[in-house]
C-alpha cells in the first residue's frame, strides 16, 4: 500500500505543474526530506502486574496486555529476566537453557510467594519472545504463576489479589487432604477437604525427578513409587521398611510433557489407606497415625 500511495501522490504533482517550474523551495524530490524512520524499540514486560488470561508460551506485544492485580485475572508475572546474550536460537520446549530459565523462575517464586509453590494448588510458567522479536534482539524470559482449579484439572483459576506472599501463612491454596474418585484404572478427581473430618488422602510432599526425557520419567514406575515411598515414611514418622505397605499406600501426580517441557520436575506425593477413611492428618503420626494393619 505504501508504494501504490506514493505513486497517486507522484502523479498527482505532477499534473498540478504540467507546463510550469517547480516553487523555489521546491526540488522535485519527494522523499529526501522525510525523516528516517526510528528503529522500533523492543517488548520487555514487567514484573508486578497481572494477566487476564493465562499466556501463550511465545509471547509477543500484541498479546500484552496487563492488568491490576485486584481484577479478574489468571497469571501473575513474579519476574523478568534475561536469557545469556550469545544465546543464538529461542529456546524450544525441553531445552536445557529453558530448564535453566524454569530453574531462576522456580526461586524467584519462592520467594514470591513466601514458601514452595509445590506444596500449594499452583503451576509455574515460564515465556518467551516471539520469533519475530527474538530476531530483532529481545532475550527476556517471564516467569509466571497461576492458580490451577483442581489437581485433576489444571487449566488455570481465576483470581481477583495478588499470590504475593500468598505461602508466608494459612493458606486454602496449600495443598492438605482430599477425597478422589477412581475411574477405570486411574484416579480421576481429587478434590480437597478437611484433615478433621473423614478423608481419602493427604499430600505428603514433592519429589524432583532427574530422568533426562519425559518418556524416561513416565516409564519409572518403581522408581517414583519408591520415592513418594521415602517421602511417605518421613512425613508420617514411621520406618520406611518392608512394612511401610502394610501401614499405607500411596499415589503421585507428575507433570504433563508441556510442564516437563517447560522444566517441571515436581512429582507430587500423596498417601492414602487403600480406601479407608483417615479422620486425621498422618503428619508426624508414627504409629498412631499409621498403624501395621496386616
Amino acid at each position: 500500500m505504501r508504494h501504490r500511495l506514493l505513486a497517486a501522490l507522484a502523479t498527482g504533482l505532477a499534473l498540478a505543474v504540467t507546463g510550469c517550474g517547480y516553487p523555489a523551495d521546491v526540488d522535485g524530490m519527494l522523499t529526501d526530506d522525510w525523516p528516517a524512520l526510528a528503529e522500533p524499540a523492543l517488548f520487555t514486560p514487567a514484573a508486578g502486574v497481572c494477566h487476564r488470561y493465562a499466556p501463550r508460551f511465545d509471547i509477543g506485544v500484541a498479546d500484552y496486555k496487563p492488568v491490576d492485580c485486584g481484577t479478574t485475572h489468571q497469571t501473575e508475572t513474579l519476574h523478568v529476566d534475561a536469557f545469556d546474550a550469545g544465546q543464538v536460537e529461542p529456546p524450544k520446549l525441553g531445552d536445557p537453557v529453558l530448564k535453566s530459565a524454569y530453574d531462576t523462575c522456580d526461586g524467584k517464586a519462592r520467594e514470591w510467594l513466601g514458601g514452595r509453590w509445590q506444596d500449594a494448588r499452583l503451576s509455574l510458567r515460564v515465556g518467551i519472545p516471539t520469533r519475530r522479536a527474538w530476531d530483532a534482539g529481545a532475550r527476556w524470559f517471564r516467569c509466571d504463576i497461576q492458580q490451577f482449579v483442581a489437581l485433576h484439572a489444571r487449566d488455570a483459576a481465576e483470581r481477583k489479589e495478588s499470590l504475593r506472599g500468598e505461602l508466608t501463612g494459612e493458606s486454602d491454596l496449600r495443598l492438605g487432604c482430599f477425597d478422589y474418585e477412581v475411574g477405570d484404572e486411574y484416579i480421576e478427581k481429587i478434590l480437597p477437604t478437611l484433615c478433621g473430618i473423614p478423608h481419602l488422602s493427604e499430600y505428603v510432599g514433592t519429589h524432583t525427578a532427574t530422568h533426562r526425557t519425559y518418556e524416561a520419567m513416565e516409564a519409572d514406575h518403581d522408581g517414583l513409587d519408591r520415592a513418594c515411598r521415602r517421602i511417605v515414611a518421613g512425613y508420617a514418622k514411621v520406618p520406611d521398611d518392608a512394612r511401610l505397605a502394610d501401614r499405607a499406600g500411596w499415589f503421585y501426580y507428575q507433570p504433563d510433557p508441556y510442564e516437563w517441557g517447560l522444566g517441571d520436575r515436581a512429582v507430587r506425593c500423596f498417601v492414602d489407606q487403600y480406601g479407608r477413611e483417615m479422620t486425621r492428618s498422618v503428619r508426624d503420626g508414627g504409629d498412631a497415625a499409621l498403624p501395621v494393619r496386616y
